[in-house]
């Protein structure tokens, strides 16, 4: 009974690594201008803490390219670049 049911988990497991959700790709051309502009130091954090999820600059942690933890990964990223985008300030 528990060999069926550890073989029907990994089978799961398997198969939700086809369903992937995609992210806004970047575009060809990035107008400078448009991003944020602030000090050295400020613009150091914002891309240390938050460009990750609030820029086209996305840098994906290990885990997300695991389902389903790279569905919520790649959900906040999708979410974070639509309400607000420092490279499209």
């Amino acid at each position: 009974m528990f060999k069926k049911i550890f073989i029907w988990a990994v089978g799961i497991f398997i198969f939700m690594q086809i369903i992937q959700i995609t992210i806004p790709q970047v575009p060809k051309k990035i107008d400078p201008n448009k991003e944020i502009q602030v000090a050295k130091e400020i613009a150091f954090m914002l891309k240390v803490s938050c460009y990750d999820c609030h820029s086209y600059q996305t840098k994906m942690p290990w885990y997300g390219n695991i389902a389903p933890i790279s569905w919520e990964v790649r959900g906040n990223i999708k979410k974070g670049r639509a309400w607000l985008n420092f490279q499209e300030w």
